[in-house]
């Protein structure tokens, strides 16, 4: 298994909280050498686009803490405080749009 199988796993059962499995499959995709042993895998991990999205869905799940450490890789899409951030209507204008706000 890839080690976001593995967090994905660890998330289900209960031995972690959504929002630090989160930020460690951030760590595989970003900075690995960060990522806890028992979630490293040989096995390379997919695309990062579907995490990319799943982060930005979620930012307002992600503690202050976590949001310093996501952000120098993944910024908010919308109102990053809101549950409701609209990416399943995101269209390649607003996605133009929300990245010169951020900017």
């Amino acid at each position: 298994m890839d080690s976001v199988a593995l967090i994905d796993g660890a998330v289900r059962g209960g031995r972690l909280d959504y929002s630090t499995g989160l930020l460690y499959k951030v760590y595989v995709m970003f900075e690995p050498s960060s990522l806890p042993q028992e979630y490293q895998s040989d096995v390379p991990s997919k695309c990062g686009t579907a995490l990319i999205q799943e982060v930005q869905r979620n930012w307002h799940v992600l503690t202050t803490e976590q949001r310093n450490e996501i952000s120098p890789y993944i910024q908010p899409v919308g109102d990053p405080d809101k549950t409701d951030t609209q990416l399943d209507a995101v269209s390649p204008d607003r996605m133009e749009s929300e990245r010169d706000k951020i900017d």
